[in-house]
């Protein structure tokens, strides 16, 4: 397991790369590359903030794009406030 620690504000946040609790509902069963590049890009948020992560999600397929945007919306932003990252 691979994990990232991000600080902010006095605030520490690990993500681990195996956390489903961030993948929509519809994609935790997903194999394969695309899992793996949604994974990248909510590592990525966490590691380098939303900007970061919404500019990379402009580089990879629309259906990543909107497994990535479904996690944002549905999951990720309500752990980002609580930790200040947004």
């Amino acid at each position: 397991t691979t994990t990232t620690t991000v600080s902010s504000v006095g605030n520490t946040y690990t993500a681990t790369n195996n956390d489903k609790d961030f993948l929509p509902d519809y994609a935790k069963n997903i194999t394969g590359d695309a899992k793996e590049k949604v994974e990248h890009l909510i590592n990525l948020t966490f590691e380098k903030g939303i900007n970061a992560g919404l500019r990379a999600s402009k580089s990879v397929d629309p259906y990543i794009m909107d497994m990535y945007h479904d996690a944002l919306v549905d999951k990720l932003i309500v752990k980002l406030q609580e930790k200040n990252l947004v």
